[in-house]
């Protein structure tokens, strides 16, 4: 299985936001895209994190995963979008669980507590993840770079502007 480019909101966000998740659904083969800390088409949804997938994307991986968020607790809502033509699947995840972890990591990109590091870690596990033990582990490293990502704008049809 493949990870490709993933930010940091995927990397140190991600595995906090349910326990059922696992990083083979932030695979290619998933049609995992990346993850977001807001939406700029729904400003209003705040405190949410936004997974992205490619809506073309039809693997056995994909078919799995599409199943599992069908019953996760945590997902919010499931909305179909299209950026520059393309069709996505953006997935909004609320987590009551951890938001003071997640709202420290979007401010200045570190944890509280050493037992939602470990979290993380054991997400990662016998995954390379660049940088990964330094971010967690050490605290002067990379502190006050927050982790943020905001979702690409939706294309824009005319037919929207129909009110009928």
């Amino acid at each position: 299985m493949l990870l490709k480019g993933l930010n940091d909101v995927s990397i140190y966000i991600v595995p906090l936001m349910s326990d059922k998740l696992t990083w083979q659904d932030l695979t290619v083969e998933s049609g995992f895209i990346n993850a977001y800390t807001s939406d700029k088409n729904r400003p209003y949804l705040e405190d949410k994190i936004f997974l992205v997938y490619d809506s073309k994307v039809n693997t056995k991986e994909s078919l799995e995963r599409y199943t599992k968020f069908e019953h996760l607790e945590t997902v919010y809502n499931k909305r179909y979008i299209t950026i520059n033509k393309h069709p996505y699947t953006v997935y909004c995840f609320s987590n009551p669980k951890y938001n003071k972890d997640i709202s420290r990591l979007k401010s200045i990109g570190k944890l509280n507590s050493i037992a939602t590091a470990k979290e993380i870690l054991y997400f990662w596990n016998n995954v390379p993840v660049p940088e990964l033990i330094e971010r967690l582990y050490y605290p002067t490293y990379r502190i006050g770079e927050s982790i943020e990502a905001e979702l690409p704008e939706e294309d824009h049809y005319p037919y929207e502007d129909i009110k009928g």
